[in-house]
This record gives structure tokens, C-alpha cells and sequence, in this order.
């Protein structure tokens, strides 16, 4: 069987089967308004919500826009009265996104780059390792404070920065075996290249936000001046 295509369909079938296709659009996109709708209901933070409900409102203007001149008007009249709107509806729909990232979000001060800015700005040296111990990150003071660059250290077992290695199975079975937040532990520190420092350790578990799952610890240093 032979059919002939046209801007406005198939042309050898019954016309209300065209319709599908606007149905499909409202079905699709009147889901994502929904559950959009549903999380500024759901969401306690004012920002978000009006977020939510911003982009909710703006994906709505562009697909009325396209159903009505795409897909409805074509059935009435037979044919196009203008040209398919569909790029413009996208790029309106990108740009309510836009306006809605811009002006109320937290994108420009995520908490990941807050606490970044706070980790590098902090007067006080810091590490973080995993639970086994092995150094993740050091901050920009820590490596001063070692005078060490970060490559030195990163990798290697925290228990080889201290000089005495019982202090650091102490201070290891308080904050991950008994679960307990470390601080003022007094203990001397000791570099890759042999240069000692004694120091007050503060130690604590780094632990997943949800379900408080352990992730690791982080141990903030003092220079110990007795």
C-alpha cells in the first residue's frame, strides 16, 4: 500500500489518527510539569521551589505553542499556517531552564564549592583519608606545613607521618573503631624527608550524609608550642 506523506501527516489515513501525535506530546511533557509541580510541593527550600515551579510553567509555553501550531491547526484547517515551531519551542523551553539555573539556584555557591573555598581558605592544615588510612587530599596549608607538595604525600599510609606508630593505633581505634571525635590528641608528626613537628591532631569520621555510612577521616593539625 502506497501512502502519501504531507506536512501535516499521512494523509491516506483517517485525520484523527494524527492526533496521536499531540497526544503523545501533552502525555510526555505534561509528566515532566507534573512531577516538576510535585517537587516545589514536596521541597522546603524556597529556591528550589520556585526553581521547580519556574521551569514547570516555562516548559508549558512552548509545548502549547508547538501542539497548537504543529500538530492541531494542521488538522482543522489542512494545512500549515505557519512553519513548524519546533526549534524555536526548544530553545524557548532551553532558556526558562536558563533564566531558572540563573536566578535561582545555588549553582554559583554549591555547597561543593563552598566547602572547597572553606577546606583551601581554613588557617589550619588538613587531611582526609580513607578508612584504611591512606591520604586522599591534603590542603594547601597542610602542604606547608609539611613542606612537602601534595604528590609527596597523597598515596601513602597517614600512620607514616607519625613518629611514634602506636599514637597514631590510638588515635585510629578512638575515631573509627569507637566511633568517638578526637580532639587536642597530642603526638609528633614527622615529614617524608625526616623533618619532625610536634602537633595537636583533631580527628573525626567523614561519614555519608544519608544513610551515615563511613567514608573516611579527616584530621585537622595544630603546631603544638608547650
Amino acid at each position: 500500500m502506497r501512502f502519501e506523506i504531507q506536512n501535516i501527516g499521512i494523509v491516506s489515513q483517517p485525520a484523527p489518527l494524527y492526533s496521536l501525535f499531540a497526544l503523545e506530546t501533552l502525555t510526555f511533557c505534561l509528566g515532566g510539569v507534573i512531577l516538576l509541580v510535585q517537587y516545589a510541593r514536596m521541597t522546603l527550600q524556597k529556591t528550589e521551589r520556585i526553581q521547580a515551579v519556574l521551569i514547570a510553567v516555562g516548559s508549558m509555553i512552548p509545548v502549547t505553542v508547538g501542539v497548537l501550531n504543529d500538530q492541531v491547526l494542521p488538522l482543522i484547517v489542512g494545512h500549515r499556517l505557519a512553519p513548524p515551531t519546533v526549534i524555536f519551542d526548544i530553545a524557548l523551553m532551553n532558556l526558562f531552564i536558563f533564566i531558572a539555573m540563573r536566578n535561582y539556584s545555588l549553582f554559583a555557591i554549591s555547597p561543593a564549592l563552598a566547602a572547597e573555598t572553606i577546606i583551601e581558605t581554613m588557617p589550619d592544615p588538613l587531611l582526609v583519608t580513607d578508612l584504611g588510612g591512606r591520604i586522599i587530599f591534603i590542603n594547601e596549608h597542610a602542604q606547608k606545613f609539611f613542606r612537602v607538595p601534595e604528590a609527596e604525600v597523597a598515596g601513602l599510609h597517614i600512620k607514616d607521618l607519625f613518629q611514634q606508630k602506636d599514637s597514631f593505633y590510638q588515635l585510629y581505634s578512638e575515631v573509627v573503631k569507637k566511633n568517638m571525635t578526637v580532639e587536642g590528641f597530642h603526638t609528633t608528626l614527622v615529614n617524608p624527608h625526616g623533618e619532625v613537628f610536634p602537633s595537636l591532631i583533631y580527628a573525626r569520621l567523614l561519614k555519608e550524609k544519608l544513610m551515615g555510612e563511613k567514608l573516611g577521616i579527616v584530621f585537622t593539625i595544630h603546631e603544638f608550642r608547650g
